[in-house]
This record gives C-alpha cells, sequence and structure tokens, in this order.
C-alpha cells in the first residue's frame, strides 16, 4: 500500500496537470484575441518579436522546475 507521509506533496502533484490546462487555454485565448484583432498580415507585423518556440520552452521549463521542487 502506498502511503504519503506529506499530504501537501500529493496535492501539489495534482497542481500539474492543472498547469498544463492553464496552459492550453492561454493558447487557445491567444489564437482567438489574434482573430478578433484584424487582419492576420497586420497582427503578424504587430507580434513579430513574439516567438512561439521559446513561450513553449518557458512552459516546458516552469513545469519541470515546479515538478522538481515538488
Amino acid at each position: 500500500m502506498l502511503h504519503f507521509q506529506y499530504i501537501e506533496y500529493l496535492f501539489a502533484f495534482a497542481a500539474i496537470p492543472l498547469i498544463i490546462l492553464l496552459y492550453l487555454i492561454v493558447i487557445r485565448w491567444k489564437k482567438k484575441a489574434s482573430k478578433k484583432i484584424g487582419d492576420p498580415e497586420l497582427v503578424k507585423q504587430l507580434t513579430i518579436n513574439y516567438s512561439p518556440k521559446k513561450f513553449i520552452l518557458k512552459f516546458i521549463l516552469f513545469s519541470l522546475a515546479f515538478s522538481l521542487c515538488v
């Protein structure tokens, strides 16, 4: 039988799927917001410094750091 000495850590592990869900919600929200703004070419020009790869990398590093801290 599996027994946790510190039950708080179990709750912290349960937060990991919530963090992933929040990330997916933010991605969906960003896509909807960019479509609402207007012309796709103009949005592309306005967000030229935005890098989706860096955003994903930041999320992965944050999730990994949180998981390791737990």
